[in-house]
């Protein structure tokens, strides 16, 4: 919010610090079901989205080749939607291959699919723009309800948001579109699609 100069009071967005289990005990998803809506009702704006970062760090214990403890993830998930209202976006990693991992039950329930890649050839290696910042894509891989293939390019720059004790910069990063100029900054293109499959 500071890099796009939105004001930080009453900003709807919050981060829960403590990790939760959603495998082990059902009673975790209504008590974090609970902890969401009371965290939303000092907003001016609905909670629409929850980010779990990552599936495997949220669900301990649980196999991710089992279907049994992947139906069980799958329904507590559920439950967290529906009783908040909002979307739930799961951040999940690849194999080394770079295809999912584990069973396809969670695939398939999802609705949306979106996949996170660096692009780059085993020759020249990554791909940068002319800032020299590495280019990453994200292509709608699955979409139940509308047309996959849609993809868009971003680079992840550093901006710094404050100073610790030692008076060193701490940092975070942004998305913006890839400069295609040295010294090119974004506009208000950043998020207009590269390309469809």
């Amino acid at each position: 919010w500071q890099h796009y100069n939105l004001p930080a009071k009453g900003f709807p967005f919050a981060v829960l610090t403590k990790r939760i289990d959603i495998f082990t005990s059902e009673e975790t998803i209504q008590a974090l079901v609970e902890e969401c809506i009371e965290i939303a009702k000092g907003w001016d704006v609905p909670l629409d989205v929850i980010i779990i970062d990552t599936h495997d760090k949220a669900t301990p214990g649980a196999s991710e080749i089992d279907k049994k403890d992947v139906s069980t993830v799958m329904a507590r998930y559920e439950k967290l939607r529906d009783g908040t209202g909002a979307g739930i976006w799961v951040v999940g990693h690849s194999n080394a291959f770079g295809s999912l991992r584990g069973s396809l039950v969670l695939y398939n329930a999802i609705e949306t699919v979106v996949q996170i890649s660096k692009l780059g050839d085993k020759q020249n290696g990554d791909y940068h723009d002319a800032n020299g910042r590495i280019i990453r894509e994200a292509r709608v891989m699955k979409q139940s309800e509308g047309e996959a293939g849609t993809r868009w390019k971003f680079v992840l720059p550093s901006i710094e948001i404050g100073r610790n004790e030692f008076d060193e910069p701490i940092t975070s990063c942004v998305v913006e579109e890839p400069a295609e100029k040295e010294g090119e900054k974004p506009d208000d293109k950043s998020w207009r699609p590269v390309g469809h499959d």
